[in-house]
């Protein structure tokens, strides 16, 4: 968030320089610059469960109700983790369960990523796999259309790993572990396994009516 932004969303009349000031914390273990780089003098305080001005809250659409709804969402595996850095994470923390779940049986391993995660090879043939990681406990997962078509043309495992724990360690950084992994062979989804939660519409032809 642009600081600027934050000011008018709170009407505050401090400045800038005071705004700085005042949500900064100054970096008085020199030994910790070198996660930052030469120079720095302050980081900005965080924390994993931060409290909302209500005035920012009512200005930017932050409110309780609807934090309460986008975690109870991602519970239930309805839409992404909103965090991109700790999505990343536990997304890799999934990939690394499953990829060490087939190198333990066997197969050969290869981390993709695109167009689909692994890679598994043994003598009697190869799939792919598409992994799925979650915090939470979950019955459903969002698929993309290009994951719905791999599956259905080659053959694929789904492979969950949810429950996955973070934390974070004594540098700030995320770090992930555990997980309970379910497998799926040879992943086919039907008609019938998909709901839609987006469409994509294609504009109608013809001059567009501005009456």
């Amino acid at each position: 968030m642009i600081i600027s932004e934050l000011l008018r969303a709170t009407e505050d009349r401090t400045t800038e320089q005071q705004f700085t000031t005042n949500h900064f914390v100054p970096l008085t273990d020199l030994n910790r610059l070198g996660r930052f780089g030469v120079g720095v003098k302050s980081v900005l305080q965080i924390s994993d469960q931060p409290q909302f001005d209500p005035r920012i809250e009512s200005r930017l659409g932050t409110t309780a109700p609807r934090r309460e709804a986008l975690g109870e969402a991602v519970r239930q595996g309805l839409t992404r983790e909103p965090d991109p850095v700790l999505r990343q994470a536990v997304e890799r923390r999934g990939v690394e369960v499953a990829a060490a779940w087939y190198r333990e049986r066997g197969w050969s391993v290869t981390v993709l990523g695109k167009p689909f995660d692994l890679l598994v090879e043994k003598q009697h043939g190869s799939r792919t796999v598409e992994v799925k990681g979650s915090r939470s406990r979950v019955d459903k997962v969002i698929v993309t259309r290009n994951e719905v078509k791999n599956a259905r043309t080659a053959t694929a495992d789904l492979v969950v790993v949810d429950e996955i724990t973070w934390s974070r360690d004594s540098c700030g950084r995320i770090v992930t572990s555990g997980g309970r992994l379910r497998r799926w062979a040879g992943w086919h989804p039907t008609d019938d396994d998909l709901t839609p939660l987006t469409f994509e519409c294609r504009l109608p032809e013809g001059p567009q009516q501005n009456d």
